[in-house]
């Protein structure tokens, strides 16, 4: 309540400072969750300057807060493009865009415009760059954003979209640059591991299988691969290599089978 009061203030102090948009269509943006996941929560009233309490029957209370979020998202697009620095804050605008179902076609449009600016001149030989094992954390001290992360990030936003192609060219270049250039292993395990889930998806199994191997190289806490690999496998004919690969997966803690496919394909290699 306290936030949305002081964010609200921000904003019609000042609408060009892309700190208190943002801000503010984070605090929407939850809003519209809780009430999508039929959570009560207080809200602004604009027509009389109060709070009131909504619950999910509140229709056009959620309907209101998307179209006004939509707006600012916009605003902050627009606003993005003017300054020159469009791709950086790309990633978290375009994430929002898609939460809140806006056409792929326009999203494309930004990341298409977005694309033209490259990621080249965040490319630096000389600066120095930390990284850590532990959670994914790789930074530059003299840049805030690499090049390696600027080719992730338009490779999520394409995965996002569903252009497998396109995202896997900038997973695998994001991967080999933070192996290469920022000697981040960790970093680059995981990009491998993007990087063959969207080969999979294009039923490229070759491709998939090389990069979740090399993934794996890097990354051995990544025993979710093994699982892929085995669905691989699966689909090649090459069932002992695969009961081997899931037996792996299962074994040494790979992500929870929710969905049960990874268990059926296995039953599938025994019967």
């Amino acid at each position: 309540m306290e936030a949305e009061i002081l964010c609200r203030r921000a904003l019609s102090m000042n609408r060009d400072d892309d700190l208190t948009l943002k801000a503010t269509s984070a605090l929407l943006l939850d809003q519209i969750s809780r009430i999508r996941e039929e959570k009560k929560i207080q809200f602004w009233n604009p027509l009389s300057p109060q709070f009131s309490l909504s619950s999910p029957s509140s229709y056009s209370s959620s309907q209101g807060r998307v179209k006004e979020v939509k707006d600012l998202l916009i605003h902050r697009m627009n606003l993005a493009r003017k300054r020159r620095d469009m791709r950086i804050i790309l990633m978290e605008i375009c994430k929002d865009m898609l939460r809140l179902d806006f056409e792929s076609e326009l999203i494309l449009s930004y990341v298409r415009e977005a694309e033209k600016n490259g990621c080249d001149d965040l490319k630096s030989p000389s600066s120095k760059v930390l990284s850590r094992r532990g959670p994914a954390v790789t930074y530059s001290t003299s840049k805030p954003y690499s090049y390696s992360q600027c080719l992730s990030s338009f490779g999520s936003i394409f995965a996002d979209l569903k252009r497998f192609e396109e995202a896997a060219s900038y997973f695998d270049r994001s991967a080999t640059s933070f192996h290469v250039e920022e000697h981040d292993t960790f970093k680059s395990g995981e990009e491998f591991y993007n990087a063959a889930a969207m080969y999979g998806e294009m039923k490229m199994w070759q491709e998939s299988r090389v990069r979740f191997e090399k993934s794996l190289s890097m990354r051995p806490d990544l025993t979710t691969a093994y699982c892929y690999l085995g669905s691989i496998n699966y689909m090649l004919n090459e069932h002992e290599t695969g009961l081997k690969n899931f037996e792996r997966c299962f074994d040494e803690g790979g992500e929870v089978d929710e969905s049960g496919v990874f268990h059926h394909i296995r039953d599938l290699m025994i019967s």
